[in-house]
Parts: C-alpha cells; sequence; structure tokens
C-alpha cells in the first residue's frame, strides 16, 4: 500500500532479491497491485502444467490440420467407437516418442514441416476412410507415425504459446496430454455425429471424406513452403515443470524494468517520467553519501524540527544541479513534493534516510523530445541511475560526469493523449403526451367539479 494518495506521483517499487536480481517496476494510477515476474519466485508447479495442458489444446483448436484430423478419425471409426480410441491413443504414443526425442537430441522439426507431416497422415487416413470397413489397412501405423512427426516438431508448435519453445520435457509431455485429451474428446463427439448423418444420408461419407482429404491437401501444400529444421533447446534431463526466465517474463509486463546491478544502490537515482501535459523529475537521494555537503557529519539522526529545512535546501539542490529541456525550451520547474521515505514524521538515521523530491515542468502536450542534464553531481563521487519513462516504455542508463545527460525521444505507437470528440447535446424538451391530453383535462374537470361539490355540501357553503 503506497501511503500518499497524490495520483500525479510517479510510485516506482524496487524489489531486491536473495539471488541478487533487482526489479524495479512503475506502478500507473489505478493499478491496485504488482506480482513478481515467474522466474523470481518459486514456480508454482500446478499452475505451470495447467498452462503446459492448456497450451497443447489451444494449438488443436487453433490449427485447421487438427480439425481435419478430428473428421477424418471420426470417419474411419464411424463404424465402432473404438477404432476412434485406437487411433487417438496412438497417434498420442507417436507424439510422446517425437516430443521425448527431440528433446533428448537437442534438436527437432520446425513448425511448418510438423504440420505438413500431420496434413499427409490426414490425407492417407482419408484415402483409408473410403475403402469398406473390413479392407482398411494400417490405420493405427499411420497415426502413429503421425503423432511421431508432430511430436518432432512440437516445441516449435508451442513457441507462441505461455511455456515458449523452450519448455521442459515435462511441460511438452503436458502439452501433448492437453492435444489428445481433446483429440479424443473431438473425435469421440465427431464419430457419434457422422454415424447419425450416414445414417440420414448414405452417400455422405464419400463427400465428407473428399472434403476433409482436400482440405488437408491444401494446407499441406500452404506449408510445405515453410519447413526447415530448427533447434528446440537445451536437453532436459529432469521433469521440471516449465518456468520463465526472470529477463523474458520482465519484458513482457508493462511498466518492469530488471535493473543494473550497481543502479538501485545508487546514492542517487534520478526518474524522468513523460506523460501528456505535464514531465516530472523524480529524485532519490541518499543523506548518507551528502552528509558533508549537507553538513551532517557529526549528526547520527535528524530531527523532525529540522527536516523542513534539510528538505527545502536538498529541492534547492536539485533545482540547480539540474536543467530539463524540452522542445528545445525551458519550461517552469514547480517542486510538487519533498520529503523523507517514511509514514509519519519521526527522527531520520542519517545513514539510511532517503529523501523523494518531485519537480513537476507543465508542457502544453506530449512533447516530441526532452534532455535531462545533471550539472554537478552534489556531494558524491559516483555516478547518477537515470531511468527514463513513456506511457510505452521504461529505460535506464547510468550518468557520469562524462556523460551527464538522457534525452527522449517521441517513439511511442500510439498518441497518449485522449481524443476529444464533440457530441451534440439536443435541447431539453418536454414530452406532451396529446393524445392522453383530453382525458388529462377530463380527469382536471371532474376534480374540479368535485372539489366544488364538497365545497356546496359544506356547512359553511
Amino acid at each position: 500500500d503506497y501511503p500518499f494518495a497524490d495520483l500525479a506521483l510517479t510510485t516506482v517499487v524496487r524489489v531486491d532479491l536473495l539471488s541478487g536480481d533487482r526489479f524495479a517496476h512503475v506502478i500507473s494510477a489505478g493499478e491496485g497491485a504488482w506480482q513478481l515476474p515467474e522466474g523470481t519466485a518459486a514456480p508454482d508447479r500446478v499452475l505451470a502444467a495447467r498452462k503446459a495442458v492448456i497450451s497443447g489444446a489451444s494449438h488443436v483448436l487453433a490449427s485447421w490440420v487438427h480439425l481435419a484430423f478430428l473428421v477424418v478419425v471420426g470417419l474411419a471409426g464411424a463404424g465402432r467407437s473404438s477404432t476412434t480410441i485406437r487411433l487417438v491413443s496412438a497417434f498420442t504414443l507417436g507424439q510422446l516418442g517425437g516430443a521425448v526425442g527431440a528433446a533428448l537430441i537437442g534438436r527437432g522439426l520446425a513448425a511448418a514441416p510438423a504440420e505438413f507431416g500431420l496434413a499427409v497422415a490426414v490425407v492417407l487416413l482419408a484415402r483409408e476412410a473410403l475403402r469398406p470397413e473390413g479392407e482398411r489397412r494400417r490405420l493405427p501405423e499411420l497415426a502413429l507415425l503421425a503423432g511421431g512427426i508432430h511430436g518432432l516438431g512440437l516445441a516449435a508448435l508451442l513457441s507462441g504459446t505461455p511455456i515458449g519453445s523452450d519448455a521442459s520435457l515435462a511441460s511438452r509431455i503436458l502439452a501433448v496430454l492437453g492435444i489428445d485429451a481433446l483429440h479424443l474428446v473431438g473425435a469421440v463427439a465427431a464419430t457419434a455425429l457422422l454415424r447419425v448423418l450416414f445414417r440420414w444420408s448414405g452417400g455422405l461419407r464419400r463427400g465428407v471424406t473428399y472434403a476433409a482429404g482436400a482440405a488437408a491437401m491444401a494446407l499441406a501444400t500452404g506449408l510445405a513452403f515453410g519447413g526447415g529444421a530448427g533447434e528446440v533447446g537445451a536437453a532436459t534431463g529432469g521433469l521440471d515443470a516449465p518456468v520463465e526466465s526472470a529477463a523474458s517474463a520482465t519484458s513482457q509486463m508493462a511498466g518492469s524494468q530488471r535493473l543494473a546491478p550497481s543502479s538501485p544502490n545508487a546514492a542517487v537515482q534520478s526518474f524522468l517520467a513523460v506523460e501528456p501535459f505535464e514531465i516530472r523529475h523524480e529524485v532519490m537521494l541518499r543523506i548518507a553519501a551528502m552528509e558533508n555537503e549537507l553538513a551532517l557529519s557529526d549528526a547520527a539522526k535528524i530531527d523532525v524540527s529540522s527536516q523542513p529545512e534539510l528538505l527545502q535546501q536538498l529541492a534547492d539542490l536539485v533545482l540547480s544541479s539540474t536543467q530539463l529541456e524540452v522542445d528545445g525550451a525551458a519550461p517552469e520547474a514547480v517542486v510538487r513534493r519533498a520529503d523523507f521515505m517514511t509514514v509519519d514524521p519521526v527522527p531520520e538515521e542519517v545513514r539510511e534516510a532517503v529523501v523523494g523530491i518531485v519537480v513537476a515542468y507543465p508542457t502544453p502536450g506530449m512533447a516530441e523530445r526532452a534532455s535531462l542534464t545533471w550539472s554537478r553531481f552534489p556531494g558524491i563521487d559516483g555516478a547518477v541511475a537515470a531511468t527514463v519513462i513513456d506511457p510505452e516504455t521504461v529505460e535506464s542508463q547510468v550518468l557520469t560526469a562524462a556523460q551527464p545527460a538522457v534525452a527522449w525521444e517521441n517513439n511511442l505507437l500510439e498518441d497518449p493523449i485522449p481524443a476529444v470528440e464533440e457530441i451534440p447535446v439536443e435541447p431539453a424538451r418536454l414530452p406532451v403526451p396529446i393524445l392522453s391530453l383530453p382525458l388529462i383535462l377530463l380527469a382536471v374537470a371532474f376534480l374540479v367539479a368535485g372539489l366544488r361539490r364538497s365545497h356546496l355540501r359544506s356547512p359553511g357553503g
């Protein structure tokens, strides 16, 4: 919970982990919580397993080749559901073998060849489905081969899912279970549906079979031009559930930034927040690094009574040490806040005290370019950790005497200034119920007549 209610302030949360990783996140107005990226805490294996299974099932729903495969398996098993189950089981065994083999050797098929192999298997299964039930040959072998080819390319096929292409062996096995669980449900449903349709129309079987085969061939022709072998990541010996790396997880979270190891402990941290109609410079100062300049070397604590004067001194120090240029001009600086990083006024330890200074620079709209220059580094011989934050990106760098400026250019994909649209306002109108007006007048007449009759009957009338 952030102790201040000023929503115009940018809140930067920093987390130091025992592993040595440090993360910072910019909390926007209305954002209630920030969860550490995956990979920075103990993995949730149940959640990871669920992601893998869902990734496999989602792949089936997103691929027309798999849908054609379900139709063809349903055609082959339209006479008996046991045939459908046997074919799906053979495909599952082939997938498991292909996925394990690709993980062990560290190399597998790209997505296009894997789907191409499945499409060819669909065509061959469709050909066998056209034969009478007693003359069909090697259906389980075809399903097993198709599953093996698909399993070799499983890592590439899942690259766009939450588990990614570098998933562990356990993740691929769980994804296979998700794929074939949906295969089994879909194929059994297709078998039951086709059985009913074939009873209704005997000539429908051949038309559906040719349609499924032709669709698979068309898909195979399109996929044939995207093939090739690709790396699937290093082999995984164990059965660890998938965990995203901290770097990749952080890059996917808007406003989250992995910090350089030296930046979080810098004596001066500078945050430049670029927003529509305002640019804010927010500075975090560690008092211990400036105790000589502030004449605090002999003091262990800063009394509450002397804190306002010290805060004003630090605010003036920030204003005199920095220059902001926006679109070629120097905007007016307004010190919005100067506070110790504590909730209540208490005596502050000099060695631990941190002060935050917020300087606002009003702008007429969204700036096109801005640059912040530190002309001097107050009381320190090190550097300033500078972070520039705009509505879409967060970038960090270290400023030194040789490189004292940080620059920003407007490369935003979208204009953050909300569009103002003119909405026509109709004049207020008093609705008059024309059709009911005679009845209303009649009711008023009856009311007046009743009141007069009551008045005539009264003792004083």
